[in-house]
């Protein structure tokens, strides 16, 4: 894993030292740049595999063509026999080397043959065209932006504002998605005119112009599900985490797994075990607020598989690192687990250089409660007229408990039951879209389209059910473009590599094809995954009650945050100038108390909304402010 940055249009090796210097703690080990006339190329090494030989960037036999790389290519072995067997010549043991001559063989359909997760940028001398490449989920990110007529790309944001010409400037229509879901759909980010390239896309730049071509994708739809019994896909599944487990493996350095309690990491705990002879060591986060501490469920499968465990355990005074996870995400953390997942990292970046952890087991299987709940949604919908839900069952609602926080949003979801996606964001969304227009000042409502707009892309598309539309909506964007973020970016911000074997492409078309029972049965989740997995984990994994990695922000706003967040958000110091009306900020302040479950994600989202604003549009982004009180 490592850092990438570079442009194509101009010369300047001084900027190009200067936007990868930036993003150093991606790859602490090694630097490399390769120039060419108006080319640039910048690699920031965590070394991995092949760490005599592996310095970037890499070139191919005649050094026409040279990549800059950040990931790994689980078989990159067998693609490079395939490859000497058709003459390539290699002058290293990387996997980096072996995109140069899959490029060369397969020309833009070479992505195709790599499993593993990855961003890369290659530069073809002859044909004059740099190739830009996200992995088919989306585990890695990868940036960029037109200047004039440069292109510029970077793994973080922050190396591409190094730039002088780059504006630092929210996207309006980015801040309207951002308030609905709480991170931002690809391809847009929060910075204007700054995008992120897709989950499974390539971009190639040529001749003044970009060119966009998707070489895999999420394809839910009824007509891709296979009936076939539970145990087949059972086994399947087995069989898959064995060998995606085994794959990620590969690795000349230590390595560990996250390890929480839950199903996913305890299930790859379980197959981990069986192909290594030491034990493995295992990292947990605690709390001692009980109700979001696991380290008891995580010790339990510790003992079962006699693993090597370590427990990091955290109190309020961890959110004194809230600014420093900003500056490492690019954005507000509005997922509050950053913070813990940064400092887990650097807890175990001292024993290990890679991690394994359980991200994706509840897209791709059907893990998520609001999963559940919109499917029983979808069949009261069907015994309950909608005349007597808008016209007797909301109205009561609104005259009996109000129209605000959690009533509103009940009476809300009541009225829209049957539009898909407007159910949907009543489920999960920080704000609906007339919060919006009171959160916002005037010119924000005329610089935006609605939120429902976008999402009904995936969730009006008849061809899926309502269960394969969230899933659908979530693999393509939730994942790529917050989970799989936060968990790229708080570890590499402490020198840690994250394997994810759960997204190993093959188990997300696996997905792509059960039936819908077999995700969400009875009201049970994950109902076969459960079975796959069951004989090999102790039954307390099973019959305890899904959590998720959940962090107590109630508990510390009252505490360690509450005077500097509330200090932050006054009337005094909101200067976020034309965005946010402070009136709607001052009543989310004081209604909090009142109902903290509703005004949580509103409240979190104004806080780590002003860090950012304050770090990113207003602030120095080379010497950031680390100290929270900084932004008062």
């Amino acid at each position: 894993m490592c850092g990438i940055t570079g442009f194509i249009g101009f010369d300047d090796d001084v900027l190009l030292r200067k936007m990868s210097a930036i993003i150093k703690h991606r790859g602490p080990d090694q630097s490399g740049i390769f120039t060419d006339e108006h080319v640039g190329l910048a690699h920031r090494r965590l070394s991995i595999i092949d760490l005599k030989d592996g310095k970037q960037p890499i070139h191919n036999e005649d050094e026409s063509v040279w990549v800059v790389y950040n990931g790994e290519i689980y078989n990159h072995v067998s693609l490079r026999n395939k490859l000497e067997k058709k003459g390539h010549r290699f002058y290293t043991n990387s996997d980096t080397e072996v995109i140069v001559h899959a490029y060369e063989e397969y020309g833009l359909n070479f992505a195709s043959h790599f499993n593993g997760c990855f961003a890369f940028a290659l530069w073809d001398k002859v044909n004059k065209r740099l190739v830009c490449v996200r992995d088919r989920v989306g585990i890695k990110p990868f940036y960029y932006t037109i200047v004039g007529n440069s292109f510029l790309f970077a793994s973080e944001i922050k190396s591409l504002l190094i730039h002088p010409d780059v504006e630092r400037a929210v996207d309006m229509q980015a801040l309207n998605h951002f308030m609905s879901f709480r991170f931002t759909p690809n391809p847009s980010t929060l910075f204007k005119n700054i995008h992120s390239l897709g989950p499974g896309q390539v971009l190639v730049f040529e001749k003044g112009s970009i060119k966009l071509k998707k070489y895999w994708g999420v394809e839910l739809s009824k007509g891709s599900i296979e009936e076939k019994s539970e145990n087949y896909y059972a086994s399947k599944i087995r069989e898959l985490l064995d060998d995606s487990v085994r794959m990620r493996l590969m690795s000349e350095v230590p390595l560990g797994v996250y390890l929480s309690g839950g199903m996913d990491s305890s299930s790859i705990v379980a197959s981990m075990s069986k192909m290594v002879d030491e034990p493995i060591k295992t990292f947990s986060v605690g709390f001692s607020d009980s109700k979001y501490d696991e380290t008891k469920d995580a010790q339990i499968v510790a003992d079962e598989f006699g693993t090597d465990h370590h427990v990091l355990r955290l109190e309020s005074d961890c959110m004194k690192h809230l600014a420093k996870a900003i500056w490492h995400l690019d954005t507000p953390a509005v997922n509050a687990a950053s913070v813990p997942t940064m400092l887990l990292s650097d807890f175990a970046g001292k024993k290990v250089k890679v991690v394994l952890n359980g991200d994706g087991g509840d897209e791709i299987f059907g893990g998520y409660d609001r999963y559940a709940v919109g499917m029983k949604l979808m069949k009261y919908r069907k015994i309950a007229p909608s005349l007597l839900r808008t016209k007797v069952v909301s109205p009561l609602v609104r005259t009996v408990l109000g129209r605000r926080g959690l009533y509103g949003r009940f009476s809300e979801l009541m009225d829209n039951l049957d539009d898909d996606s407007r159910m949907y964001m009543c489920l999960g969304s920080a704000f609906t879209d007339p919060e919006k227009k009171v959160a916002c000042v005037n010119s924000f409502e005329r610089n935006v389209v609605k939120s429902d707009t976008f999402i009904s892309k995936c969730l009006d598309d008849k061809k899926m059910d309502p269960l394969q539309r969230m899933q659908s909506f979530d693999i393509k964007y939730l994942l790529p473009d917050d989970y799989l973020m936060k968990a790229d970016k708080m570890t590499m911000a402490c020198g840690v590599e994250a394997r994810l074997p759960l997204l190993d492409y093959r188990m997300v078309e696996l997905s792509e094809k059960l039936p819908m029972r077999y995700k969400i049965n009875n009201g049970i989740t994950k109902y076969l995954f459960r079975k796959a997995v069951k004989d090999v984990l102790p039954d307390r994994i099973f019959t305890k009650k899904k959590q998720g990695f959940v962090v107590p922000t109630n508990r510390w706003m009252d505490e360690e945050l509450k005077d500097i967040a509330y200090n932050m958000l006054s009337e005094k110091n909101l200067s976020i100038s034309g965005l946010f009306n402070p009136e709607y900020v001052q009543h989310v302040l004081s209604n909090y108390k009142k109902s903290q479950l509703y005004y949580n994600r509103q409240f979190w989202l104004f806080f780590t909304f002003k860090i950012w604003y304050d770090m990113f549009i207003e602030g120095n982004v080379t010497k950031p402010k680390m100290k929270l009180d900084a932004y008062c």
